[in-house]
């Protein structure tokens, strides 16, 4: 175990950076909560499709509602 932790554990730094999360369409499992499956699968679609960051996504339909 030690090995391991030497080798490939120690130095690991969790990034700050949140673009990823951004650009991710996992979000849309909690949005669907919220407006629905139908609506949170049309967004994340939307964002593949158009390979824009989720979040953009989201706001600019809750703008146009």
């Amino acid at each position: 175990m030690v090995t391991l932790k030497k080798r490939c554990i120690d130095g690991i730094e969790v990034g700050v950076d949140r673009t990823l999360l951004d650009q991710s369409v996992v979000l849309a499992m909690p949005l669907a909560s919220l407006v629905g499956y139908s609506k949170a699968s049309n967004l994340s679609k939307k964002a593949l499709v158009e390979k824009s960051n989720f979040r953009d996504v989201v706001e600019e339909e809750k703008c146009s509602d």
